[in-house]
């Protein structure tokens, strides 16, 4: 997220850095939700008047958003799927720390759903980078018909093992 002028600015993709920075407009979201307004391209990244440092960065930032690295504290998030022993239950969540969550889950700290149900085994996630596209995708996932998030599942994981079932096993040494 970039800060300009005390407005929030959606994160910039390669693309708009790389190639959309010669003229035109660029646009900023307003604190008000769904207000857009329209601002200078020279607010952003202008290659044209980058020194080799400045090339040097944009360069890195691009293989940061084309292959996903984690640097300077970019948080992770997750949304998953829990299901029980016999996989007539499904439950969708969202968290920043899948391991704690699911950990959670197992040991039926959290009263609810997953405790109620007995849903404790990992079946499906995803990883983003992004909060608002992971809770976005989480809200997509609920409204889905149970068997395309059925078919989701068996794409990544067709025997439905848990996949967290050695997360927290102790070691024998």
């Amino acid at each position: 997220m970039i800060r300009l002028g005390g407005y929030r600015r959606f994160q910039p993709d390669c693309n708009s850095l790389c190639l959309n920075n010669f003229g035109g407009s660029r646009f900023r979201e307003n604190d008000k939700i769904g207000e857009i307004q329209e601002i200078p391209a020279s607010a952003g990244i202008d290659i044209r008047n980058c020194t080799i440092n400045d090339e040097a960065l944009l360069l890195i930032y691009c293989l940061y958003v084309f292959r996903g690295l984690q640097f300077w504290g970019m948080k992770e998030y997750y949304v998953y799927m829990l299901t029980n022993t016999f996989r007539n239950v499904l439950y969708i969540g969202f968290t920043n720390n899948i391991r704690r969550r699911v950990y959670e889950h197992k040991r039926k700290l959290v009263n609810g759903f997953t405790s109620k149900y007995n849903c404790t085994k990992l079946v499906w996630y995803e990883k983003f980078t992004d909060v608002y596209l992971a809770i976005a995708r989480e809200k997509q996932l609920k409204t889905w018909q149970r068997s395309w998030k059925n078919n989701s599942v068996e794409m990544l994981n067709p025997n439905w093992h848990d996949i967290a079932a050695d997360w927290f096993v102790k070691s024998t040494e």
